[in-house]
């Protein structure tokens, strides 16, 4: 199967990298491209977090700027509000994965589950198929794999033939394993989701609607105190990253005396 590359769409450039202008119904509807094609996609999701791993990693940083869609959490769209750059709307890994379960009984779309632990994603599963009847999924695998596992692993996944691979191994782990297995699997879309498995199975509660502007963080917080070491590094850090920007921005725009 062809693998297919640098095609994202519409894309603006925030903090050097091609997010995709999209709104979450363009989103779906490349979705539905990318799986009539029969190519391999890759979409990834970029966040405050993502661009901090970035900068420790270049090989994440290559995939944020060839990944066939990049889509963009809330810290994402807010700087491209201060930056002048404005994008559509908010397009999250776990929104825009509840929209494809929710369309993909009606499409015929089949779905693979791998990642977290056997446990999560068998309850994932479960719910699912509750949540949404008809709903078709070819397989799932916990996320806890020796590499030796894993031809085994991706011969079960080409075997299912799935049309959207949901992955959820963290970052960078899951966004690494996509692109080094991306054309060996043959499936047409492939999204990395993070901790989409533990909310969506219930093990986690998700942050209020009024808190999903920017401040999901201090939701997750509450919940698992011991990330206050990862907010309070890279919050910072990326908030610092789109100040820079904004002043490089004003001072190339002021005028020479």
């Amino acid at each position: 199967m062809e693998l297919l590359q640098h095609i994202n769409y519409n894309p603006v450039d925030i903090l050097g990298y091609p997010v995709s202008n999209l709104t979450m119904d363009e989103t779906v509807e490349k979705v539905d491209e990318f799986i009539a094609s029969g190519h391999s996609h890759q979409i990834t999701v970029i966040n405050a977090n993502k661009v901090f791993l970035a900068d420790k990693y270049p090989q994440l940083a290559t995939i944020l700027k060839t990944s066939d869609l990049v889509i963009a959490e809330q810290a994402i769209v807010i700087a491209g509000k201060i930056l002048k750059r404005p994008l559509k709307e908010r397009v999250s890994g776990v929104e825009l994965m509840e929209r494809l379960l929710t369309e993909a009984p009606t499409k015929k779309y089949r779905n693979f589950f791998l990642g977290a632990s056997i446990k999560i994603v068998a309850r994932l599963r479960d719910v699912c198929k509750e949540k949404y009847p008809g709903l078709n999924i070819v397989g799932y695998l916990g996320g806890y794999f020796k590499p030796e596992e894993e031809p085994t692993l991706i011969a079960k996944i080409r075997m299912a033939k799935p049309g959207i691979l949901f992955v959820a191994l963290g970052s960078p782990k899951q966004e690494f394993w996509i692109r080094r297995n991306l054309e060996q699997l043959g499936v047409p879309v492939c999204l990395g989701v993070g901790g989409s498995f533990d909310l969506l199975a219930g093990y986690k509660k998700r942050a209020p609607v009024w808190m999903q502007c920017g401040l999901e963080w201090i939701y997750r917080l509450m919940q698992d105190p011991r990330l206050w070491k990862r907010y309070f590094k890279i919050n910072p850090i990326f908030v610092w990253k789109v100040l820079k920007a904004k002043l490089s921005f004003v001072s190339s725009k002021s005028p020479v005396l």
